[in-house]
């Protein structure tokens, strides 16, 4: 698959302070085969009309109750079209590197996964899992 379809999924509830820098990044993103869906669960505080004013940037998009953000992730998932998905927190940005993404994605029964950086504590998060680390921790959504 030479350039896969990534279908990038922000599930998102009252993040008017933060869901403009997530969608900027994902527009900013130099990988032209890539949908953006927002998934909202209804907020309340503005949310919505940031959403509305992006429309040109986002594939598709709902606004409705859910149960929480596992939820909203299904939903996204039945939205997206995407030969591949990644998860994106409201509050976080995406790097300008699906271009260098898409190089690895080879097998479709695979689950790839990077390294988060927190910007406020300015650490990785975190390497390479095997059994044991998965069981003691998780991988991060993104």
């Amino acid at each position: 698959m030479q350039n896969p379809l990534i279908s990038i999924i922000i599930p998102t509830y009252n993040a008017s302070d933060c869901l403009q820098s997530a969608i900027n990044s994902v527009s900013a993103n130099q990988y032209p085969h890539k949908e953006l869906i927002v998934v909202d669960g209804n907020s309340t505080d503005g949310t919505l009309e940031i959403i509305k004013e992006n429309d040109k940037k986002i594939s598709n998009w709902i606004s409705e109750p859910d149960k929480g953000i596992y939820h909203a992730m299904e939903k996204g998932i039945r939205l997206a079209k995407g030969d591949w998905i990644y998860f994106l927190g409201a509050d976080d940005v995406l790097e300008n590197c699906l271009h260098h993404v898409k190089n690895f994605l080879h097998d479709q029964k695979t689950i790839y996964y990077g390294d988060v950086y927190y910007l406020k504590s300015n650490v990785n998060y975190d390497g390479k899992f095997d059994l044991k680390k998965i069981i003691d921790k998780n991988i991060c959504q993104q």
